[in-house]
């Protein structure tokens, strides 16, 4: 589950603010269960898996002038260095 919220600046420039978790309700994973019939563990979960954990980041975004990609598409790719069909 992840949170984000974007902060617009001057022109083509953000400040964003992400919260990331995995497992932010805290259940079990179970990861091994003994079923060998012989052990004295049988039937019985014998390891978990991790716990919840999180990831706070912030990132500031700005987009390069856009005119530097008309050379690109003059020579038949688009902004993004695919070929225009």
């Amino acid at each position: 589950m992840a949170f984000t919220k974007i902060f617009p600046l001057k022109e083509a420039r953000v400040l964003e603010f992400r919260a990331q978790g995995h497992n932010i309700f805290n259940l079990v994973n179970y990861s091994s269960i003994d079923t060998s019939v012989t052990s004295p563990t049988f039937g019985r979960v014998t390891a978990a898996g991790a716990c919840d954990s999180s990831r706070l980041r912030h990132a500031f975004v700005f987009e390069v002038d856009a005119t530097a990609g008309n050379a690109l598409e003059e020579d038949g790719y688009d902004s993004h260095s695919k070929p225009i069909r």
